[in-house]
Order: structure tokens, then sequence, then C-alpha cells
């Protein structure tokens, strides 16, 4: 296996490594998912990067359960970290 670094790109992690901070801080229980939603994010930014590197499929992250766990704020402070602000579905 390959491990490939995209070094350089956004601000070199540090947003991330504050991010996760953060949501280890106020996400609680919902910690471990809210992680889940960010590798999420980074698959879905890097779709076609990974594709070309292990060509056999990338998963699919989706925010499923209970009202009130954290699902659209993981989500919200993912799509923060692109600058997608938009939201499209839900409410």
């Amino acid at each position: 296996m390959h491990f490939h670094s995209f070094v350089g790109e956004l601000d070199s992690g540090e947003s991330l490594v504050k991010l996760i901070a953060i949501m280890k801080r106020f996400m609680g229980d919902n910690f471990q998912a809210s992680l889940l939603v960010i590798g999420g994010l980074v698959l879905a930014v890097h779709y076609e990067r990974i594709m070309a590197i292990y060509g056999d499929g990338v998963p699919l992250i989706m925010a499923y359960g209970l009202p009130v766990t954290g699902k659209s704020t993981a989500v919200e402070a993912a799509m923060a970290i692109i600058g997608q602000r938009e939201k499209t579905g839900g409410k």
C-alpha cells in the first residue's frame, strides 16, 4: 500500500487539528461519528485523487441517527473547512 502526502494544501492541517479538538470537547458521545463526517468530506474533496491511486472505489459516509445528536453540526463544521456555507436538503 502506498501513502501519499498532500502537504501544502489548505493550511497544512492546522485548522483540521483545531476542529478535531473542538469537536472532541463539544460533541461528547458523538465525537466518533463526527470524525466519520470529517473523513467523508476528505473522501469527497479528494475523490478523483483517491480513485487514481487506489482505483477500486471510495466509500460513502452518511450522517444518520436520532434527532439532536450533532449530525447537522458535524456536517456544517466539515463543510466550513472547504468554505461551503450553503445547505441543500433538510431545514
